[in-house]
């Protein structure tokens, strides 16, 4: 190991506050700030180096976790112990600590901890992993034999747990390797008053029995600035600047003069970066080597970048668009939380819109004509489209009772098929108790149902599946739920759980589609799993399974009051994406749009070669999926925002519905043609798919839920 005296130092923080949409106030009554601090390497090996380690905190006003700067160093536990205490009687500006002895087992600490001890011993990783397979063994025996998994699947997740480094608290008891005690101390200072302190943090720890190598000392610490407003009648809102992200060797101090920072607490982080000076710090290279499993997170992967598009530089296209008649405005008001309408294309070329009518739209030279469309069309929450052609809806009468619908735009006759009555009971000619019954009437969302190529529809309430075949013949299985939640389980420490359990991929295929620690498509005719795919822990609402890609997030989206909280995602989004390969999990393109979005629409051609999505502010970006490059930028007629899009049948035209933003505006149709040799026409199971969602939807459903 080399050992380097270094010279870290701390930069300048900077400060990041939430953005919000203008038609919502998130905070009403508290703004949290988060300020964290840049820690800008000399070096490549410096800059990918772990940025920053989590330890518990606990003091009379705050319990929890805290982000802090760490360095390693190469000297005993009881000599860096001895002095730091020195240093802390010595320096007038560090008086005040109080210390605590927080020594544990191991399996007692952060499990940061045991994620590094294990990297470290690859013996123990091996002989635990190899008991977790054989007790797990008979669970995927059993869920392959009822059609719970698929044999890929076994496949998948047999490997992760031969690479699984995370144990739950009843194996670490039972092993004595996390039964060592680790040595650590912790010191705490508290400044101030009431409505305006410091909390000031060190601790000590030693690392080497973590590592298998000795001597080496962890020296962490971190501190906050708090400042609580009284704003009347009992309610106060504060703001609080935490300072403590990672100071890596080799680094230039530029706090110099920044006078955002709060005084005590940067002079505190200061003088913590200055005791580095007089300790044998371990180099970058030693650091990144000592701690990597803690910069790989929980599950030990190292994640591909993928390249970046950024549409942001892509020329902007003003695009022109039809006038829509007048009524439109009441046919088809703005989405909203209690009222939708969806847009799909047709075969003929034309695109067919619900809404308490619903009207075909035909292109004419340069004009839009507007057609009737499907008769007795009540509004419905979502319309889906059968590869022959057939359309789909499910919506509810004006008395409460749920219904499907089918409609043949070629002979302009359909079905009706009731579910539910008004009083929410099931009306389906099928034995089922009183508990289906009840459950088979709750709402239906774009995952819970399908279209059966050729057949009928299907839907899922809970583990009950319910098919509709072409004669108008009704039939239920329940699907082995339970099991599938016990392999979950047996996981949770081998792979990383998708956000969202809703994957809304429509290709076709007929499947019910879910997601746990991966994505599994339920046959509804048999009730077995016959499809998985691989998908990102960010989980993915969109994508095309012809062309192997799924859309999601870029990042984790997490809601105002859980914790931990981002500050980097909030809503509105700022429009930053990910594309991920189905196949592996990894991802393929982040793209940037530019602009922030509080709701939006996506679209896809047949067979998943172009992909349309819109921002708020009526800009519509279009990607060639297969090249992994910009096709086109979008803007709507001045004040016009996009409420849907679709592409063509033949995948030759892209349709977008635009409304002016004003409360009561016009609308427009526009339809843009898609360059010459780009077309992707729906053939086969492959058809175009289209999906509208908002983003306070997905937060509260843990997928999306009204489009």
């Amino acid at each position: 190991m080399k050992l380097q005296k270094i010279k870290p130092s701390i930069p300048a923080q900077s400060e990041r506050s939430a953005d919000h949409c203008n038609k919502r106030k998130r905070f009403t009554t508290a703004l949290l700030l988060f300020g964290t601090v840049l820690f800008p390497a000399l070096s490549a090996a410096a800059e990918s180096s772990p940025r920053h380690i989590w330890l518990d905190v606990r003091g009379d006003d705050h319990n929890g976790s805290a982000k802090g700067a760490y360095f390693l160093v190469s000297q005993p536990f009881s000599q860096v112990k001895a002095e730091l205490e020195k240093r802390l009687r010595a320096q007038p500006a560090l008086k005040g600590f109080n210390a605590t002895d927080e020594s544990a087992p191991l399996s007692r600490m952060e499990p940061g901890w045991a994620d590094i001890a294990v990297s470290h011993h690859p013996e123990v990783q091996a002989a635990l992993n190899q008991q977790i397979k054989e007790k797990t063994a008979a669970t995927f025996t059993a869920a392959l034999t009822a059609g719970v998994i698929t044999a890929e699947e076994r496949t998948r997740f047999e490997q992760a747990i031969a690479q699984q480094r995370r144990y739950d608290k009843d194996t670490m008891d039972g092993t004595p390797f996390f039964s060592q005690r680790i040595t650590r101390w912790s010191y705490r200072r508290h400044r101030g008053t009431s409505h305006r302190y410091n909390n000031d943090y060190i601790k000590i720890m030693d690392v080497s029995p973590l590592l298998g190598r000795v001597p080496v000392t962890l020296v962490w610490f971190s501190g906050t600035w708090t400042k609580i407003t009284n704003q009347g009648r009992g309610r106060y809102s504060s703001t609080t600047i935490t300072r403590g992200d990672v100071p890596l060797p080799d680094l230039q101090d530029n706090t110099k003069g920044d006078k955002r920072l709060v005084p005590k607490l940067s002079s505190f982080m200061r003088i913590m970066a200055k005791t580095a000076k007089r300790m044998p710090v371990l180099s970058n290279e030693d650091t990144r080597d000592a701690l990597r499993a803690y910069s790989l997170g929980a599950f030990g992967r190292e994640e591909a970048v993928p390249e970046i598009v950024d549409m942001t530089v892509t020329p902007t296209t003003d695009v022109q668009g039809s006038d829509l008649p007048a009524d439109e405005d009441h046919v088809r008001p703005a989405p909203n939380y209690s009222y939708t309408w969806q847009m799909l294309a047709l075969p003929d070329g034309s695109v067919l819109a619900s809404g308490s009518a619903s009207h075909r739209f035909v292109q004419r030279g340069a004009e839009v004509e507007r057609l009737d469309g499907m008769p007795s069309l009540y509004a419905v929450d979502d319309l889906k489209i059968d590869p022959a052609g057939t359309v789909w809806g499910h919506g509810i009468t004006s008395d409460g009772a749920r219904f499907f619908k089918s409609w043949s735009p070629a002979s302009g006759s359909g079905a009706t098929y009731q579910v539910c009555n008004p009083d929410h009971l099931s009306v389906l000619p099928l034995e089922l108790s009183l508990d289906q019954m009840s459950r088979t009437c709750t709402p239906r969302y774009p995952d819970d149902w399908v279209v059966q190529p050729g057949q009928g529809i299907a839907f899922s309430s809970g583990a009950e599946l319910f098919t509709l075949d072409k004669e108008g013949k009704w039939t239920h299985r329940t699907w082995d739920e339970k099991l599938r939640h016990t392999v979950s389980d047996a996981l949770n420490q081998a792979m990383p759980l998708v956000d969202h359990s809703a994957i809304l991929i429509r290709s076709g295929d007929g499947l019910l589609w879910r997601a746990d620690h991966d994505g599994y498509g339920i046959d509804p005719t048999t009730a077995r799993v016959v499809r998985s795919i691989a998908t990102p822990h960010e989980g993915i609402f969109f994508g095309s399974l012809s062309a192997n890609w799924g859309f999601g997030f870029s990042a984790l989206l997490v809601l105002y009051d859980n914790w931990p909280f981002s500050p980097d995602i909030l809503w509105p989004y700022p429009g930053n994406f990910r594309v991920t390969d189905l196949a592996t999990g990894k991802p393929l393109l982040d793209v940037t749009t530019g602009s922030f979005i509080c709701g939006c629409n996506v679209a896809r051609s047949a067979h998943g070669r172009l992909l349309a999505i819109n921002d708020s502010s009526g800009l519509a970006i279009v990607l060639d999926m297969k090249e992994g490059k910009p096709l086109a930028r979008l803007r709507m007629p001045k004040d016009y925002m996009i409420d849907a899009m679709a592409f063509s049948w033949q995948g030759d035209k892209l349709w977008l519905y635009a409304r002016k933003a004003a409360a009561s505006g016009g609308r427009k149709m526009i339809v843009w043609d898609i360059p010459a040799g780009q077309a992707d026409a729906a053939q086969g199971m492959d058809v175009p798919d289209q999906l509208r969602f908002n983003f306070d939807k997905i937060f509260r459903c843990g997928g999306a839920c009204d489009f």
